[in-house]
């Protein structure tokens, strides 16, 4: 009998479980992790392994595979398929946020999250920082000048 990673049976049950992941990303499940089989080689990969290294990097490829298709089957028998509630928990479906009568800083303050803030306020600070530097060039003082002197219908300055 040749190598381990030789045998039909091994063969099969590799290409099943690859397909079978393939299919679950294809289908949009978004899974907890990767099965990475494919850039297992199951094999020792240097010239001149003995028997007894191919079988040990087969088996140590085939436990991180076994390991890793164990982890998704659990993550799916715990919290449901990827995208969907889970099928064994208590969770309730959020209910929508309803919109009030009138938006208060209050109300911001206890609906809107803080990276929404910290977004607020990055965009705050970049908008300042963009305008001052903006404003130490000399001919973009004199284009505002130009316009605002459009739009007053006074004579542009010289």
């Amino acid at each position: 009998m040749g190598c381990t990673h030789d045998i039909r049976e091994f063969r099969n049950w590799r290409h099943e479980a690859e397909s079978t992941v393939a299919n679950a990303w294809a289908l949009g499940f978004k899974l907890p992790g990767e099965f990475k089989s494919r850039p297992r080689a199951y094999r020792a990969m240097w010239m001149g392994a003995s028997s007894l290294d191919n079988r040990n990097a087969f088996v140590r490829d085939m436990d991180d595979s076994l390991a890793e298709l164990r982890f998704l089957v659990d993550q799916f028998d715990k919290f449901g398929a990827p995208g969907k509630p889970a099928h064994n928990s208590a969770q309730q479906a959020a209910v929508p946020l309803a919109s009030p009568d009138k938006v208060t800083v209050r109300w911001l303050i206890d609906n809107v999250p803080i990276s929404g803030w910290v977004i607020f306020g990055g965009l705050i600070v970049g908008l300042f920082s963009a305008g001052y530097a903006a404003g130490q060039y000399d001919t973009l003082r004199k284009l505002v000048a130009i316009i605002s002197a459009i739009f007053t219908s006074s004579a542009p300055p010289h």
